[in-house]
C-alpha cells in the first residue's frame, strides 16, 4: 500500500511531497548524518551534502555542508522565500552584503543573510574550503538538486546554455540572479571568525 503524500510547499516553488509519515517524524524524531554524508549534489563545481531536507522539518529548514574550490561562489542573488545563514567550518571566505561592507570569514565565522537581501560569497583562500548553510524556510535544496541534474559536473566555465538553465531554474524557486561575482575586497572586509 502507498503511503498517503501531502505537499509540503507549492510545487516550482521549492514544493516536494512528502509521506504523512515523513510529516510526522518532522514534529519530533531525531535524526544523525555523518560527516561526509547526506545527499551529495555537484552545483556548478562546488559539492554539496544535504544534511536535512524540508521533508525531514515539516518544511520549517534545509542544511547542507558545501565545499567550495578556490575563487567559488555563486553569482550575486536574493532570495524572495527564504533566509540563508552560513557558518564557515574551514577556509577564507568573503561575503558581500547589499549595502553593507564586505565581510572575511574565518572558521567558526557566521553570517545571517535575511531573505530580500542581495549576496554572494567567494572562497578567497588557496584551498577548497567548507560552509554549513542553513535555509529557512526549507525548498531551495530543489533548486541545488534541479541544477545538479540540468548541468552535472563542470569542468570549465559554464556555457551560456548552463548559464541560461540557472537562471530559469533559480526563478522557478524565488530567486534572482544579479549579475557577476565582485572582485575581493582589497581592504575594508571585517573579519568573523569563531
Amino acid at each position: 500500500m502507498r503511503p498517503e503524500r501531502t505537499r509540503a510547499l507549492e510545487p516550482g516553488k521549492g514544493g516536494y511531497d512528502v509521506t504523512e509519515q515523513q510529516a510526522a517524524a518532522a514534529q519530533g524524531e531525531s535524526s544523525y548524518v555523518p560527516a561526509g554524508a547526506g545527499r551529495a549534489l555537484t552545483v556548478l563545481g562546488d559539492t554539496m551534502h544535504v544534511k536535512v531536507a524540508g521533508r525531514d522539518t515539516g518544511g520549517a529548514y534545509a542544511v547542507w555542508e558545501v565545499t567550495v574550490q578556490p575563487g567559488g561562489g555563486p553569482p550575486p542573488h536574493r532570495h524572495e522565500r527564504e533566509h540563508e545563514d552560513f557558518c564557515v567550518l574551514e577556509g577564507d571566505f568573503e561575503f558581500h552584503r547589499e549595502g553593507q561592507a564586505p565581510l572575511r570569514g574565518t572558521a567558526g565565522g557566521y553570517v545571517h543573510t535575511p531573505r530580500g537581501v542581495v549576496h554572494t560569497f567567494k572562497n578567497v583562500g588557496g584551498s577548497p574550503g567548507r560552509l554549513l548553510v542553513i535555509a529557512a524556510p526549507a525548498g531551495v535544496e530543489g533548486f541545488f538538486a534541479d541544477v545538479s541534474e540540468g548541468v552535472g559536473h563542470l569542468t570549465g566555465p559554464p556555457t551560456p546554455e548552463q548559464v541560461g538553465f540557472v537562471v530559469a531554474t533559480a526563478a522557478r524557486y524565488g530567486i534572482q540572479i544579479q549579475g557577476p561575482p565582485p572582485p575581493p575586497a582589497q581592504s575594508g572586509a571585517t573579519t568573523i571568525s569563531g
